[in-house]
């Protein structure tokens, strides 16, 4: 039986395999769609590049001020993905749910109704 250390060395060894491979197949369709490679999004009128610090944060304040009402992390991952593909595609639940509760904890949200099972929490921007 592996030990974890041997299980940790080989979830790695896969992890980068994955990576390389979706590396190279992301290249090859910007060669085969280059006007679509844009590795950077429009934020309050400047450009932003999606890996810089703090970009994550800068287009989930964009995707909440954009809307009006309440919403669930549901919402928020797509309204994200429609900003920044490549930012909504690299959210996890567990990401969506930190930056949900960050934003709780600045004040810039509230919480309307806690979730419960497959009911998901709902949340409204504060004023």
């Amino acid at each position: 039986m592996a030990t974890k250390g041997e299980k940790k060395s080989e979830f790695l060894r896969h992890k980068k395999e994955i990576e390389e491979t979706y590396n190279r197949k992301l290249e090859a369709l910007y060669e085969l769609y280059p006007e679509f490679k844009n590795t950077t999004s429009s934020i309050n009128g400047g450009s932003v590049s999606t890996s810089s610090y703090g970009s994550l944060k800068k287009v989930l304040h964009q995707a909440i001020d954009r809307r009006e009402g309440e919403f669930t992390s549901r919402d928020l991952k797509k309204w994200i993905s429609e900003i920044d593909a490549s930012v909504g595609a690299a959210m996890t639940p567990a990401s969506v749910s930190n930056a949900l509760a960050r934003l709780k904890k600045e004040q810039k949200i509230e919480q309307i109704k806690k979730g419960a099972g497959s009911s998901p929490s709902i949340f409204k921007k504060k004023n």
